[in-house]
């Protein structure tokens, strides 16, 4: 008896000591550990995945990242008011079709919900143009926040290539590289995209370390071709702000440029052209003017972790404020919800006159995340990490638009645009 508990104690122990060292073993390289070689360091990751890959095999539909749970939320639209109440526009939403699991954008009319035209691409061919390497497949293959161009051709991003396609969703060009977040359009023979540098010239770092340098970057819409790269951190170096970079602990995300607005008009406060940038690894927003390589406005905050930022009128601007702290151990949400953050230049002074409607309703998107200012005082708000369009007041909601993929599941979004009024004749209603 006293020698099989002596066995049972040495098993016990000789197995915690293998789960230690395993999940020491998956740690370290996760953290960036150099221990092992790449070649063991890649073993390690598979033999971690091995349980996964057996539990998506016989659950294939859990394994889908852009499939969201959720029981509660009608399909479609979800009037909550009267529509003669609601700006007229149209929704540019970038999903996929449930059915055939292909890519698809639809055009839809917030008035009526009705889809005046929609674009849809094979899945097979659009993995094509993604140049991944195999970080993305067909669980996980998202088209982001597609432009509109008056020909309805489209554009729109994959992290990792840029892609045009016309209006009958045929492909016109794609250009590799780390293309990300939102694309703005400049005019229709511009746009705006943030790029990941492939070699970065900041700081001097051994062969092991890496920095993700983002660059302002545009975008001849015709050819595909760059017309401006510019680092962000370089810009914020060369207008004497390197102490924004450098403020406590680094990361290799120096500052995760997620949006590049152009001025579509001259101010007192920016020029046309001149560029409205957000940073969110450091909380910055900054306005730039491309052609004298200088910041004019510079400000941190009270946003925290900000996605989207945009011109009011002249002298306003809109800031989509996700306000999430980065924890080491997980992220949390500052105030328990994202919020609508609206500066005023003339009175030097930032407003949240949405608050209400984001703590009624809960909006609380982590990543990503759009908002718009409506004609009529409302706001557009796209919750992408829950899957669903808002468009209230500044206390409740006037329309909950969805995508369900089931009884159990809604779909997320692609970083949805609002579109005010449309580049083209429409000539489909």
């Amino acid at each position: 008896m006293r020698k099989k508990l002596l066995n049972f104690f040495l098993y016990a122990y000789l197995l915690f000591l293998v789960a230690m060292m395993s999940s020491w073993a998956v740690w370290h390289v996760e953290t960036g550990g150099k221990r092992f070689k790449p070649a063991t360091a890649s073993f390690v990751l598979k033999f971690a995945e091995f349980p996964s890959k057996v539990f998506y095999y016989f659950f294939p539909n859990t394994k889908d990242s852009r499939w969201i749970v959720d029981s509660s939320n009608a399909n479609g639209f979800n009037y909550l008011s009267d529509t003669s109440g609601i700006s007229a526009g149209y929704l540019l939403i970038s999903t996929f079709n449930e059915k055939n699991n292909n890519p698809s954008i639809k055009l839809v009319n917030v008035k009526n919900a009705k889809t005046e035209w929609l674009w849809e691409i094979n899945i097979d061919t659009a993995l094509k143009y993604t140049y991944s390497a195999g970080a993305i497949d067909k669980s996980n293959l998202r088209l982001f926040h597609p432009v509109l161009l008056k020909d309805k051709s489209i554009i729109f991003n994959t992290s990792y290539s840029l892609v045009k396609i016309d209006s009958n969703s045929n492909i016109v060009w794609s250009k590799r590289g780390i293309f990300h977040h939102a694309i703005e359009k400049e005019n229709d023979s511009i746009v705006w995209v943030p790029l990941r540098l492939a070699k970065s010239k900041l700081y001097r770092f051994n062969e092991t370390d890496t920095l993700y340098d983002d660059a302002l970057c545009s975008i001849n819409t015709n050819t595909g071709n760059a017309q401006f790269e510019k680092s962000v951190a370089q810009v914020l170096i060369e207008n004497g702000y390197s102490n924004i970079l450098n403020s406590g602990q680094f990361e290799n995300d120096l500052v995760h440029l997620n949006e590049i607005q152009p001025a579509p008009y001259d101010s007192k406060y920016w020029k046309k052209g001149d560029l409205l940038v957000s940073a969110r690894n450091k909380n910055v927003v900054f306005l730039y003017h491309p052609a004298t390589n200088k910041i004019s406005w510079l400000m941190d905050g009270p946003w925290i972790g900000q996605h989207d930022c945009s011109f009011i009128d002249s002298g306003r601007l809109l800031i989509f404020g996700n306000d999430l702290l980065r924890l080491p151990h997980g992220d949390t949400l500052l105030y328990g919800h994202n919020n609508a953050y609206i500066f005023d230049f003339k009175a030097n002074k930032t407003s949240t006159p949405f608050t209400r409607l984001f703590e009624n309703m809960k909006i609380q998107t982590r990543t990503e995340g759009r908002c718009d200012l409506l004609s009529n005082g409302d706001l557009f708000v796209c919750e992408t990490n829950s899957g669903r369009i808002i468009i209230g007041d500044t206390s409740k909601p006037k329309i909950i638009y969805v995508e369900r993929v089931d009884k159990e599941h809604i779909k997320m979004f692609n970083l949805v645009r609002y579109v005010p009024t449309l580049p083209f004749k429409n000539n489909v209603q």
